[in-house]
């Protein structure tokens, strides 16, 4: 008969190990900052409770020791941790995404915020929620201080913490081409290691362009139609290795990346991100015999992101900042004529994980308000 090594509390349980590593006396954990001391390692022997009681709100454990150490948890705080066929704690405070087409985009009819009369964070919900943001009438001196309310700003390349899209001579890259090509739907860097998780904000200073209307797809919402519809596309896509790449002459960069197209999270059921640029893409990692089997599934794909169905169209006014997640949300544009007028757009990136980071502190700091408490006792 094997020994229980583990207590239920509210119907999720916990191995007295872990609940051993999770103490939260001062002796254990550092007061401030909540990091772990205690190192379990160093234990003579498995952790083994002499007592174990629920007082209250609290659950309260005495541990086999010279001395006996003891514990005291907060049992919301637990089950805010409870690993028992439960999500994890981030997937628990996670927003629910809202996959849309555009006809589900509509009928969601998303309000954005505005800059001078808004001073909710409607936008920050938006963009955990639909993948994508917009808030309006944004002062131009106002842009980096607003982005800086997040975290820092990612420098790419050597233009620092923003860049111009803008047609000019001579461009280094598709969407600053002097003739205002069309961009067919793609993810920004996916040629680079360190930009898989980025939010990526255009802010429009001036649209006078004809055409250049901007565009936007849900790739999660294309990937689980793909999943249903097509699935032998949908497992191309999400196994097969692709390589991107980007030549600039001018700082004597040449960046190669290979991920697959369709990235699945570490248990591979749920898609992690969305990494495609046909402008950028340069050959799949594929045997000679599957090569046309990929090229059919990387032009259905081609499809579905061109297809009006899935397409949100519309044209950037003068303080719009757009606001999305680099690794959901596929952006292009229609082509515009370049000396109809001035069309510039000024781009900034910024690590998800700020959000994420910010997100889950204002869903947990409650909880780990009530830690400190225990903490903080003698």
């Amino acid at each position: 008969m094997t020994e229980q090594r583990f207590v239920t509390i509210r119907g999720k349980r916990f191995h007295w190990i872990w609940l051993r590593d999770h103490c939260l006396c001062p002796q254990c954990r550092h007061s401030s900052s909540f990091q772990k001391v205690y190192d379990l390692s160093e234990a003579p022997s498995t952790p083994e409770p002499l007592s174990i009681k629920e007082v209250g709100d609290e659950l309260q454990i005495i541990w086999a020791g010279d001395p006996p150490h003891y514990s005291t948890y907060p049992i919301s705080w637990l089950l805010s941790l409870a690993y028992d066929n439960e999500t994890s704690d981030d997937d628990k405070s996670e927003t629910k995404k809202y996959l849309w087409n555009l006809a589900e985009l509509e009928q969601y009819a998303p309000i954005w915020s505005d800059a001078i009369t808004d001073i909710s964070e409607n936008w920050f919900h938006q963009l955990r929620e639909l993948g994508f943001s917009l808030v309006q009438n944004l002062p131009s001196q106002e842009l980096e201080a607003f982005i800086l309310s997040i975290g820092p700003i990612y420098h790419k390349f050597r233009y620092g913490p923003f860049s111009k899209s803008q047609a000019i001579p001579n461009a280094q890259d598709l969407s600053q081409s002097a003739e205002g090509y069309a961009l067919l739907p793609h993810t920004d860097s996916s040629f680079l290691y360190d930009s898989q998780r980025m939010v990526e904000y255009f802010y429009c200073v001036e649209n006078q362009a004809r055409g250049g209307e901007s565009i936007l797809v849900d790739g999660f919402k294309i990937a689980k139609d793909l999943q249903e519809e097509n699935p032998e596309v949908y497992q191309i896509l999400s196994e097969t290795p692709v390589e991107f790449r980007h030549l600039h002459r001018n700082w004597e960069y040449y960046f190669r990346r290979k991920t697959p197209i369709i990235k699945l999270d570490i248990n591979n059921d749920d898609i992690f991100g969305i990494y495609f640029s046909h402008k950028n893409f340069n050959h799949p990692l594929v045997s000679f015999e599957k090569m046309e089997s990929f090229y059919d599934a990387y032009s259905t794909l081609l499809r579905y992101l061109k297809s009006p169905k899935y397409q949100y169209c519309f044209k950037l006014m003068p303080g719009d900042l757009l606001v999305f997640q680099n690794f959901r949300i596929l952006h292009g544009r229609n082509a515009f004529v370049a000396n109809s007028g001035h069309r510039e757009l000024t781009v900034a990136y910024q690590s998800w994980d700020y959000f994420s980071g910010r997100h889950n502190f204002r869903n947990l700091k409650n909880l780990y308000s009530a830690e400190s408490m225990f903490l903080k006792k003698d």
